[in-house]
């Protein structure tokens, strides 16, 4: 099994010769422990890819694993992995997003603020306090404090 050709190229990898050797001899050890080591080796490419968030490459080698040794005892553990990791993942970033858009909002809360206390309440145009609450209002349709500045400032 040097150079990792497991299952590639096609028609000469480690995989094909094992399968080969177990057409002529179904119950030879050595060939069945090739195979476990051609799993293993996939599982721990797997583990690796979710552990660096490379979803796809552990999908693709959970699939290696598959198709090597279907019954591998770890294949349905990983694929467990895979899903939570990848829920974790979109959690996250859901979180970072309303984190981003939590401080968007606060920034422009804080420069309406300092418009209408210099004056720009409705002027200049493109930069004045009554668009800064709309924006907020934009991101926020229930945001009290743009809606209340709104209502006060006459819009």
């Amino acid at each position: 099994m040097e150079g990792k050709r497991f299952r590639t190229p096609a028609e000469d990898n480690a995989h094909l010769k094992f399968q080969q050797v177990l057409e002529l001899d179904p119950e030879n050890d050595a060939a069945h422990e090739g195979i476990t080591r051609i799993a293993d080796a996939y599982s721990k490419m797997a583990e690796q890819a979710i552990r660096d968030k490379q979803f796809d490459r552990a999908r693709s080698m959970i699939n290696e694993v598959r198709a090597v040794a279907p019954q591998h005892p770890g294949l349905l553990n990983m694929e467990n992995k895979l899903t939570a990791a990848i829920a974790d993942h979109h959690k996250q970033e859901a979180l970072a997003a309303e984190a981003r858009k939590a401080a968007k909002i606060e920034a422009l809360l804080a420069a309406a603020d300092e418009d209408a206390h210099a004056g720009r309440i409705r002027s200049p145009i493109g930069n004045n306090a009554l668009e800064k609450y709309q924006q907020v209002l934009d991101l926020d349709p229930d945001n009290v404090q743009a809606i209340e500045k709104l209502i006060e400032y006459g819009r």
